[in-house]
């Protein structure tokens, strides 16, 4: 083979190379056939038959929506979800002063679909737990934040504002939870999906939220591995 043949052989053989190394993989999560559709839908309590990174899960211009409410419904996992998130709420913030839980579904002959424990302080702070699994690829709008998403690693993404903190941790097969500290009066601002908000024509006062990202992330952390050990 000649010197030449040597060169372009070499030549394209790294083009080649290169367009396969830059191209991005297809991602494996559906996309849901119709924008703003909710994909919190699979059984929390059955793993997920798709796996792949949490950025093609959790995207902004992804079309699933998360409803991240329902029917309250029951499961026999929801009283150990709830002792594993209390205790690590006691062991990585401190003493709450009331707390709350439930399973919801889309209607009440369906298989629980989101998981939810909601605390409150005696400063007034408010906590959310929620977790659940997608089945389609949704932007993370759909969560209580007062400010964009941004990954810290493979697997989790923060948003940390002046009045709302959220922590969201996913696993390959979509499970996911999030965690969302209020400062007093920003749940009624900033919750999506907690239910009807209370009109009224005086703008409620927001504390400054009291929580870190850094204490919500072994939260987030611990009800994950919780949710994903079925």
């Amino acid at each position: 083979m000649s010197a030449a043949m040597v060169v372009l052989v070499v030549v394209v053989a790294g083009a080649m190379l290169w367009q396969r190394e830059d191209t991005p993989a297809r991602p494996p999560v559906p996309t849901v056939p119709i924008a703003n559709t909710p994909a919190d839908i699979g059984c929390i309590d059955d793993p997920g038959t798709v796996n792949a990174a949490a950025k093609y899960w959790y995207a902004y211009d992804a079309s699933g929506a998360l409803n991240l409410n329902g029917e309250i419904s029951a499961s026999t996992r929801l009283g150990d979800f709830a002792k594993t998130g209390l205790s690590s709420i006691a062991a990585n913030i401190g003493s709450y002063a009331t707390s709350a839980i439930r399973d919801v579904a889309p209607d009440t002959s369906y298989c629980p679909t989101d998981r939810i424990v909601y605390v409150t302080f005696a400063d007034g702070t408010e906590l959310t737990i929620t977790a659940w699994r997608s089945i389609a690829a949704a932007s993370p709008q759909w969560i209580p934040s007062e400010v964009k998403f941004t990954a810290t690693d493979d697997h989790t993404f923060v948003s940390e504002g002046p009045h709302v903190v959220s922590v969201l941790a996913v696993a390959p097969d979509g499970t996911s939870v999030a965690i969302t500290a209020y400062g007093v009066n920003a749940r009624k601002a900033f919750a999506k999906a907690s239910g009807p908000v209370t009109e009224t024509t005086i703008a409620p006062v927001l504390g400054p939220v009291s929580v870190t990202a850094t204490q919500l992330a072994p939260i987030a952390e611990a009800m994950l591995a919780f949710s994903v050990a079925r």
